[in-house]
């Protein structure tokens, strides 16, 4: 199962699956929260929703699209996670990629995943684009 998450328009987190309902002809986002033991739809902010891209960081917890990362990698700059299609090979501007990546605060779009040896240790998540933009700094989202 693919797990996301969302935040409600009071302020929670919710995870599970994700899914649309359309009960009074308008469109509603909501995350389906697993194991709660009843079958509930919650609503959440469409802009919040974010898939978990399978690993944790240093300190286990999950990381998600939007969440803000610092790393060892490179500059030493935070970076946010997204999930699509970019561009990080400079020498071959029309070759992309499909997943999830980084996008650091100058801009530039590297793929993000686990280091050769299995290891996200270099990662370590301090917060997400929607309750912490202040961390983006420059970055351009």
């Amino acid at each position: 199962m693919i797990k996301f998450r969302g935040l409600t328009e009071s302020g929670e987190w919710v995870y599970g699956s994700f899914a649309y309902h359309k009960p009074f002809k308008e469109l509603r986002t909501y995350i389906k929260p697993k194991n709660t033991g009843r079958i509930e739809l919650i609503e959440v902010i469409p802009s919040t929703v974010g898939q978990f891209t399978g690993l944790k960081d240093k300190n286990g917890n999950e990381i998600y699209e939007g969440d803000i990362l610092n790393s060892t990698f490179g500059d030493g700059n935070s970076s946010t996670i997204f999930f699509g299609e970019y561009f990080q090979d400079e020498d071959h501007p029309n070759a992309s990629s499909i997943g999830f990546y980084f996008k650091d605060p100058d801009g530039d779009e590297y793929g993000f995943g686990k280091s050769t040896d299995g290891n996200t240790d270099a990662y370590e998540v301090i917060g997400n684009i929607h309750e912490n933009p202040e961390l983006l700094k420059s970055e351009v989202v």
